[in-house]
């Protein structure tokens, strides 16, 4: 019986090539809020807020994000997801998240409102 396993190493590297990605899903809705919000500058940090916190600082939605593998993606942790979320965030000018892990996939994946949030609160 042949083995389903490649013979060689360049054989093995481009299957797993194929096979895999580095690619997230990313999923943007934005909200008619975020209309004329321009994108944040290069020092963009938005923080993490609760719903309470959101709620508390007055913050509007601007839009949510979703961030999750592609079923093939292999960079998929924690710290990849957030650097995509910030990114995000800072692309549609929300200075706040509110995050929601989701716990459907090996990969870390999470969901999170885009919120625009009076500054100098909190």
């Amino acid at each position: 019986m042949a083995s389903p396993c490649p013979r060689t190493l360049a054989a093995g590297l481009a299957l797993l090539a194929a096979a895999c990605t580095s690619d997230m899903n990313i999923t943007v809705t934005r909200l008619p809020a975020a209309d004329g919000v321009v994108a944040a500058g290069p020092h963009c940090a938005p923080e993490s807020l609760d719903a309470e916190q959101a709620e508390t600082r007055a913050c509007v939605a601007l839009g949510e994000v979703f961030v999750g593998d592609t079923g093939r993606s292999w960079n998929c942790g924690r710290e990849r997801v957030e650097v995509d979320l910030v990114s995000v965030a800072c692309s549609v000018g929300a200075n706040a998240l509110q995050l929601e892990p989701v716990l459907t996939s090996g990969c870390y994946q999470a969901r999170a409102q885009l919120l625009a949030c009076p500054e100098g609160e909190g």
